[in-house]
């Protein structure tokens, strides 16, 4: 899960190019991640990662809900940096609106109608399988609002940016 802070100074250091491979990577275990996903949560739409991955898409460890959200920070990021309107439309959106299907799908609502991230758990600190771990809540708040601002953007998914700015 800390591969993506090796990327953390890429544009600040003046070598925006080398995040490159970093997208490349998240872009390219997609597929297994999905499915994956499928299989152990059950669920149909986006993907989750686990908590050590390798560079060929198999991991070990558990599955980390927020995980997926906070590589998507990275694909902001770049943008945000770069304003590279190809690289959003390439790498970052399709990923970013990935991890927003599940999140969508997996929010809770509580009795009062506030939607949290159930059954999380900080990756540092524990304890487990608690609703509205902020760990979760932080990232899925980030990933609604980066991928709202990328489909106003890209000028795509209209209905669906709707949706998130309900949801967050």
């Amino acid at each position: 899960i800390n591969v993506q802070m090796n990327y953390w100074f890429t544009q600040a250091s003046n070598l925006a190019e080398c995040f490159v491979p970093l997208a490349e990577w998240i872009d390219s275990i997609r597929e297994v991640r999905k499915e994956e996903t499928r299989k152990v949560l059950g669920v149909n739409r986006g993907w989750l990662m686990r908590s050590e991955n390798g560079p060929f898409g198999g991991s070990t460890w558990h599955i980390q809900k927020g995980d997926s959200a906070w590589l998507c920070q990275n694909l902001w990021d770049h943008y945000a940096f770069t304003r590279d309107r190809e690289f959003l439309e390439r790498y970052a959106y399709p990923v970013m609106k990935e991890i927003s299907e599940f999140w969508v799908d997996h929010l809770k609502e509580l009795p009062d109608g506030t939607l949290v991230a159930p059954d999380g758990r900080s990756p540092e600190h524990g304890p487990t399988k608690v609703d509205g771990v902020t760990y979760d809540q932080v990232l899925c708040w980030d990933l609604f609002n980066n991928t709202i601002e990328a489909s106003e953007v890209l000028d795509v998914d209209t209905e669906y940016r709707e949706l998130l700015k309900a949801k967050r």
